[in-house]
């Protein structure tokens, strides 16, 4: 796991992830999430919201390539 204030990539934000996106905004991660809807459960707990397919893996790269998150 990444150091304290590090980005944490979710793939899909469906209300099962919740309770860790919670967990880990307490720690002080900034949240990525991945999830092709335009509204999931953990969308206005996310600090950026990908709208992608999570098995498209090249997009998902590019857009993060595109607002500025190296991986």
């Amino acid at each position: 796991m990444s150091a304290a204030g590090g980005h944490i990539l979710f793939i899909c934000g469906g209300k099962w992830q919740l309770p860790w996106m919670r967990y880990l905004k307490n720690k002080g991660h900034q949240i990525v999430l991945v999830d092709p809807n335009e509204n999931p459960p953990c969308a206005a707990m996310a600090d950026m919201h990908i709208q992608c397919d999570a098995r498209d893996v090249e997009g998902i790269y590019q857009e993060l390539q595109n607002r500025g998150l190296i991986i």
